[in-house]
């Protein structure tokens, strides 16, 4: 569809747009794989008496078009009246596993109305409900009974679910492919070797670049040989020589090549990637309760050992034993052709090794696990100690915190001893039977080689004079089988190793999410957004606001609402007193502060008004209106290991976030320091430079982001604990949200600044942000913030006081009796 004009939408474009704001219905959408479409709204605010139009495009993320949906990019054409408008993407399931997948949409080249400030981009989230690697040990994985799951049948379930992703399919056959290149060159020089003995280095006459014929028990040897006993170059031994050395010396050029070409393939690079990728995004969408249970240090050898072990010892083990299976086909190839009787390696090595490979699983598999789990505590304690120097530094425990990391240090160790004494035993069998097979061959020698024995015969088998080129080449092969069949085994054992870190990454994979409860609350808001915004519409053309001209917008009157909302304290996942319930109605543009005693559900209100915790069915609800972002921000106040800069954006853009000059007015408002705040602007121009660099492909872009690594917490040594709530604050401020909801944002002041931030929160609201174009003030969303306050003072520079407690559940501070007031 070609982009409307203003003239399309009968509107001149030299006039200014009419008082309205077009932007999607909310900042998130979410969908299901199993879906197949999905439906985006865009709204119109405002003065709809005129048509508007506004350019709609689809924008690839970790979701990729066509892949996990179908792009779009069309005008969208709002008749006079009209509010609404929905674009429909179908979703694409491809038939491979993804968790948590997102895209962005956006609207722009807006006509007859202004672009929303925030919500002209919105992300998409598309969900997935299978479980990792497959689902067929979901029932296992639900119920917590992973540990019940064969280890080799995991494995299998997981390479399918590799398998399945096209680009690391494709790799995945080149990785087999040119692994067997690398046994042809195997098979090349086992030919070579003969052809050198056997031809080149035979002595007779060859004068017509051929052998004397042999007698009649030699021609029957000839004629199944593959050798042919002829000379590359007829009657010139030593140019046939060089020519054998060039074909010998010159394929291994191209091994180098192919070795190197295979570092770069997707796997198992990208198939790392993925499963970290996928354990980090799956960790952050888990819910509170759920991720209190997972330890950094859990996740963190999970990231660094684990992905390691599966990928690498687990998954590119089945890869090399296919190739060493290619191996051992060319060898077989060679012994049916040239010597029958070395076949029995090949069959009486897999049997001995299967029946001790069998035996040994058990034990290989606990030894390594118990030498996992002291890895982990020794991570744990580290961890541990860095969380906690502060107080082990004030009450002197640095002695006992050294002797208890010293114990721990040493049990893994143990562990480690152990399991490296268990590894020699598993793996020397194979190597004892090589010397054994060679052995018994060297001693045959004498017997079978042509011109020197006449043959024998063992258990009744019939063994041919050979040459010597073949006996040579045979006793080649038993050494590369030996150490083929050995590698195998070997490749088997770290296999089997591989299972428990597999189980702990399918662990980590499947924990519990909120993303599907949050889809069904995300779609009740939306729907109840659409049907208040109608019903506040209607009210506005009837009049019924009783002609308030600040009323611009029907929207910005739509209720947040609490209904029946049930919930208690908690503590240390405990439930503590009584459950409260609550029915409130909010108007939007007021700063609402909650008091009460302690342990009485403040700040858990708060959580639930901010979405942290989430209403279960039978809670009761929050509406919120699906078009205002909201902000909950605790007590706890966390510092990000980047610069100044980058701890006020969180991630945005400079841009976005109002320009360079309103992030330093924000911070000198909020009380930062005048030198602190003065080093933005050379933060701003090395972050500029990093991003220019990055996109012209520098090489110095990673040793500089490393060095301001290093330098990045220097700063926060100038900064005092009240600094770092200033900073929290000026978070909240530049990012501008319509609803907050922050727990105690004064409590780190002193009675002479406390007032100054409830100030400051209070123009928050009444300006609808801090240090915006006065121009487009009528155009922003009304602001509304939800505080706690303990101190009666601040209550008197609020909007609006209620008061909380088990006993009495909500009630305006006026209402609420004397004697808990």
């Amino acid at each position: 569809m070609e982009q409307a004009t203003a003239k399309d939408i009968g509107t001149d474009s030299r006039q200014p747009p009419p008082v309205a704001v077009m932007q999607f219905t909310c900042a998130t959408y979410y969908v299901a794989v199993g879906e197949p479409r999905m439906q985006i709204d865009i709204v119109r605010y405002g003065d709809c008496s005129r048509s508007a139009s506004c350019r709609f495009r689809t924008h690839d993320a970790s979701a990729k078009s066509g892949a996990n949906y179908v792009a779009i990019s069309q005008d969208m054409v709002f008749g006079a009246e009209e509010t609404l408008q929905s674009v429909y993407i179908d979703i694409v399931k491809d038939g491979s596993w993804s968790d948590i997948l997102e895209f962005e949409v956006t609207i722009s080249n807006v006509i007859g109305a202004h672009l929303g400030r925030y919500l002209h981009r919105a992300r998409v989230k598309v969900l997935n409900d299978s479980c990792w690697p497959t689902d067929k040990y979901r029932e296992e994985i639900l119920n917590d009974k992973i540990h019940l799951i064969p280890g080799i049948g995991l494995m299998f379930e997981y390479t399918k679910q590799i398998c399945s992703q096209p680009l690391l399919r494709n790799d995945i056959i080149k990785q087999l492919m040119l692994g067997q290149l690398k046994n042809l060159y195997f098979f090349l020089t086992l030919y070579l070797s003969l052809y050198m003995v056997d031809v080149v280095m035979a002595t007779g006459d060859v004068s017509d670049g051929r052998e004397e014929k042999r007698d009649e028990r030699d021609e029957r040897y000839v004629k199944t040989s593959l050798v042919p006993e002829v000379l590359i170059f007829p009657g010139n031994r030593q140019r046939t020589a060089i020519a054998v050395a060039l074909l010998y010396f010159l394929p291994f050029f191209f091994i180098y090549v192919i070795d190197q070409y295979r570092c770069f393939l997707s796997v198992p690079n990208l198939a790392r990637q993925q499963l970290k990728v996928s354990m980090m995004q799956r960790f952050l969408n888990c819910p509170e309760d759920v991720r209190l249970r997972v330890k950094q240090s859990d996740l963190t050898m999970a990231m660094l050992r684990d992905v390691m072990e599966v990928v690498d010892l687990g998954f590119m083990k089945f890869l090399e034993v296919i190739r060493i299976v290619g191996k051992l086909s060319l060898a077989l190839i060679f012994i049916l052709a040239e010597n029958r009787m070395a076949t029995v390696p090949l069959v009486v090595y897999p049997i001995i090794l299967s029946i001790w490979g069998q035996t040994r699983e058990s034990i290989t598999t606990k030894v390594i696990e118990d030498r996992a789990r002291k890895q982990d505590q020794i991570a744990n304690k580290v961890d541990e100690v860095v969380s906690n120097i502060r107080l082990i530094s004030d009450f002197f425990l640095q002695e006992s915190a050294n002797d208890d990391f010293s114990s721990t240090a040493e049990l893994y160790h143990a562990a480690s001893a152990n399991t490296a004494s268990v590894a020699v035993t598993t793996a020397f069998l194979a190597p004892w039977l090589t010397v054994a097979f060679v052995s018994v061959f060297m001693a045959l020698g004498a017997t079978i080689v042509e011109g020197v024995g006449e043959g024998c015969t063992i258990l009744g088998f019939e063994i041919k004079p050979i040459s010597l080129g073949t006996f040579l080449a045979t006793i080649n092969v038993f050494k590369e089988l030996g150490i083929e069949l050995e590698e195998v085994f070997l490749e088997m054992m770290e296999i089997q190793m591989s299972f428990g870190p597999l189980r702990a990454i399918t662990r980590l994979m499947n924990l519990k999410t909120d993303l599907h409860a949050r889809m069904a609350i995300n779609r009740l808001r939306r729907n109840e957004g659409k049907q208040q915004r109608e019903l506040a519409r209607r009210q506005y053309s009837q009049g019924q606001f009783g002609g308030q001209l600040s009323v611009r917008f029907p929207v910005d009157t739509v209720k947040i609402q609490m209904t029946n909302l049930c919930f208690s304290y908690k503590s240390l996942g405990l439930t503590v007193g009584k459950s409260i319930t609550i029915t409130q109605s909010f108007d939007q543009g007021l700063l609402y502060a909650f008091i009460g005693p302690a342990r009485q559900g403040k700040a858990t209100l708060l959580r639930r008004i901010g979405q942290v915790i989430l209403p279960k069915e039978d809670e009761g609800s929050i509406f919120v209106p699906p078009h205002l972002r909201i902000l909950h921000v605790d007590r706890e106040i966390c510092i990000l290991r980047k610069t100044f800069l980058e701890n006020l954006l969180l991630g945005e853009t400079l841009e976005r976030c109002g320009g360079l000059e309103r992030l330093k007015a924000i911070c000198l408002d909020c009380g930062l320091h005048e030198v602190t705040v003065d080093e933005l602007e050379s933060q701003e121009k090395a972050l500029s430079h990093s991003a220019e660099m990055s996109i012209a492909g520098s090489d110095v872009v990673a040793e500089e982001k490393a060095e301001a690594r290093r330098d990045a917490l220097l700063w926060t040594s100038r900064l005092s604990k009240t600094d770092f709530a200033r900073l929290n604050l000026a978070r909240v401020f530049i990012m501008n949200p319509e609803v907050l909801a922050m727990h105690h944002p004064a409590l780190a002041f002193d009675d002479r600044e406390r007032p100054k931030i409830i100030k400051l929160l209070q123009t928050h609201v009444k300006e609808k942000g801090l240090h915006l174009p006065q121009t487009d003030l009528e155009l922003r969303r009304p602001r509304t913030a939800f505080i706690t306050s303990s101190f009666e003072a601040d209550n008197r520079l609020v909007d609006k006081v209620f008061h909380i407690s088990i006993t009495h559940g909500m009630l305006p501070a006026e209402e609420a009796p004397h004697s808990i007031n």
